[in-house]
């Protein structure tokens, strides 16, 4: 189970679409705050045996994950993203999709 927001949602199900993966289900959080709890949970126990993964394409010391982990303890969930850093984004085209397709493969192969 990934579930994520924004564009990185896109990404994750144009992967998931390309290879016919029915083995993993993408779910696209509309809204962050204030959280969908009941929501969450419903999914949570629909997939109760799935291993769960946030995933973002900011770093890991930003975006939703730091709020996720303080409000969604009910929930047992991996993070996939960058690696923490200082900057929201390295600068260069090149790197950022190299760093997005990186995201995109460790989300389909952990």
């Amino acid at each position: 189970m990934l579930f994520c927001s924004g564009k990185v949602y896109y990404d994750l199900l144009e992967r998931q679409q390309k290879e016919g993966r029915k083995d993993v289900a993408v779910v696209r959080l509309e809204q962050i705050y204030p959280l969908p709890g009941k929501q969450l949970a419903a999914l949570y126990n629909k997939y109760k045996n799935a291993v769960w993964y946030w995933v973002q394409e900011e770093p890991l010391n930003m975006g939703a994950a730091s709020f996720l982990q303080m409000n969604l303890k009910h929930i047992n969930y991996g993070i996939i993203g960058r690696k923490a850093s200082a900057s929201t984004a390295s600068g260069f085209m090149k790197v950022h999709k190299a760093e997005q397709e990186e995201i995109v493969n460790t989300a389909f192969t952990i």
